[in-house]
Protein backbone atom coordinates (compact mmCIF):
# COMPACT_ATOMS: atom_id res chain seq x y z
CA UNK A 1 0.00 0.00 0.00
CA UNK A 2 2.89 2.35 0.82
CA UNK A 3 4.59 1.55 -2.50
CA UNK A 4 1.34 2.12 -4.43
CA UNK A 5 0.88 5.54 -2.76
CA UNK A 6 4.47 6.47 -3.52
CA UNK A 7 3.98 5.23 -7.09
CA UNK A 8 0.99 7.56 -7.52
CA UNK A 9 3.04 10.50 -6.20
CA UNK A 10 5.89 9.78 -8.62
CA UNK A 11 3.45 9.39 -11.52
CA UNK A 12 1.72 12.68 -10.63
CA UNK A 13 5.10 14.46 -10.39
CA UNK A 14 6.26 13.13 -13.75
CA UNK A 15 2.95 14.13 -15.36
CA UNK A 16 3.28 17.63 -13.91
CA UNK A 17 6.90 17.88 -15.09
CA UNK A 18 5.92 17.05 -18.68
CA UNK A 19 2.96 19.44 -18.54
CA UNK A 20 5.05 22.36 -17.23
CA UNK A 21 7.86 21.64 -19.72
CA UNK A 22 5.45 21.69 -22.66
CA UNK A 23 3.82 24.87 -21.34
CA UNK A 24 7.24 26.51 -21.06
CA UNK A 25 8.12 25.50 -24.62
CA UNK A 26 4.79 26.82 -25.88
CA UNK A 27 5.26 30.12 -24.05
CA UNK A 28 8.76 30.53 -25.50
CA UNK A 29 7.59 29.84 -29.04
CA UNK A 30 4.18 31.55 -29.02
CA UNK A 31 4.36 34.07 -26.18
CA UNK A 32 1.40 34.70 -23.89
CA UNK A 33 -0.47 37.60 -22.27
CA UNK A 34 2.42 38.39 -19.91
CA UNK A 35 5.37 37.57 -22.16
CA UNK A 36 6.18 38.72 -25.66
CA UNK A 37 7.33 36.26 -28.27
CA UNK A 38 11.10 35.95 -28.02
CA UNK A 39 13.64 34.65 -30.47
CA UNK A 40 13.96 30.97 -29.68
CA UNK A 41 15.33 29.56 -32.93
CA UNK A 42 17.99 30.75 -35.30
CA UNK A 43 16.62 30.93 -38.85
CA UNK A 44 18.78 31.84 -41.83
CA UNK A 45 17.29 33.78 -44.73
CA UNK A 46 18.81 32.65 -48.00
CA UNK A 47 18.47 34.04 -51.50
CA UNK A 48 18.30 31.19 -54.01
CA UNK A 49 18.06 32.61 -57.51
CA UNK A 50 15.01 34.85 -57.33
CA UNK A 51 13.50 33.12 -54.28
CA UNK A 52 13.93 33.93 -50.60
CA UNK A 53 14.10 30.78 -48.47
CA UNK A 54 14.16 30.27 -44.74
CA UNK A 55 16.45 27.60 -43.33
CA UNK A 56 15.31 25.68 -41.45
CA UNK A 57 11.81 25.91 -42.85
CA UNK A 58 8.74 26.42 -40.68
CA UNK A 59 7.82 22.81 -41.40
CA UNK A 60 11.22 21.66 -40.08
CA UNK A 61 10.87 23.77 -36.93
CA UNK A 62 7.36 22.48 -36.30
CA UNK A 63 8.56 18.93 -36.80
CA UNK A 64 11.41 19.45 -34.35
CA UNK A 65 9.08 20.82 -31.66
CA UNK A 66 6.69 17.91 -32.18
CA UNK A 67 9.58 15.44 -32.02
CA UNK A 68 10.92 16.94 -28.78
CA UNK A 69 7.44 16.93 -27.24
CA UNK A 70 6.81 13.31 -28.21
CA UNK A 71 10.25 12.24 -27.00
CA UNK A 72 9.64 13.93 -23.66
CA UNK A 73 6.37 12.05 -23.26
CA UNK A 74 7.92 8.71 -24.38
CA UNK A 75 10.81 9.15 -21.97
CA UNK A 76 8.53 9.68 -19.00
CA UNK A 77 6.19 6.88 -20.12
CA UNK A 78 9.15 4.47 -20.08
CA UNK A 79 9.63 4.90 -16.33
CA UNK A 80 8.36 1.67 -14.76
CA UNK A 81 5.82 1.75 -11.93
CA UNK A 82 7.35 1.17 -8.51
CA UNK A 83 4.85 -1.58 -7.67
CA UNK A 84 5.97 -3.60 -10.72
CA UNK A 85 9.64 -3.00 -9.93
CA UNK A 86 9.24 -4.08 -6.30
CA UNK A 87 7.26 -7.17 -7.35
CA UNK A 88 9.94 -8.09 -9.90
CA UNK A 89 12.66 -7.63 -7.30
CA UNK A 90 10.81 -9.91 -4.87
CA UNK A 91 10.38 -12.55 -7.58
CA UNK A 92 14.10 -12.41 -8.41
CA UNK A 93 14.97 -12.66 -4.73
CA UNK A 94 13.30 -16.08 -4.51
CA UNK A 95 16.47 -17.76 -5.79
CA UNK A 96 15.37 -17.96 -9.40
CA UNK A 97 17.12 -14.78 -10.49
CA UNK A 98 19.22 -14.32 -13.55
CA UNK A 99 22.70 -13.06 -12.88
CA UNK A 100 26.29 -13.33 -13.92
CA UNK A 101 28.84 -15.55 -12.21
CA UNK A 102 29.09 -13.05 -9.34
CA UNK A 103 25.32 -13.12 -8.76
CA UNK A 104 24.83 -9.58 -10.07
CA UNK A 105 21.68 -8.86 -12.05
CA UNK A 106 22.46 -7.54 -15.54
CA UNK A 107 21.12 -4.10 -16.41
CA UNK A 108 17.74 -4.07 -18.19
CA UNK A 109 17.82 -3.78 -21.98
CA UNK A 110 17.12 -0.42 -23.55
CA UNK A 111 13.39 0.21 -23.62
CA UNK A 112 13.40 2.02 -26.90
CA UNK A 113 16.13 3.26 -29.14
CA UNK A 114 16.10 6.94 -29.94
CA UNK A 115 14.85 7.80 -33.40
CA UNK A 116 17.53 8.65 -35.96
CA UNK A 117 18.57 12.30 -35.76
CA UNK A 118 16.89 14.65 -38.16
CA UNK A 119 18.49 17.66 -39.76
CA UNK A 120 20.38 19.42 -37.01
CA UNK A 121 18.55 22.56 -35.92
CA UNK A 122 20.04 24.96 -33.41
CA UNK A 123 17.57 26.35 -30.88
CA UNK A 124 18.52 29.57 -29.19
CA UNK A 125 18.12 29.09 -25.47
CA UNK A 126 17.92 32.35 -23.56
Amino acid sequence: QFVEGLDRLVEKSLHQTVHVSLQHLSREVNGDARHDVRQFFKVNVCLEGNKVEFRPTMKDLTGMIEMVSQELIRTVAAVPHLAHTVASAKDEGDGDSEGDENGKTPPPPSIQEAPPPREKLTPRIP
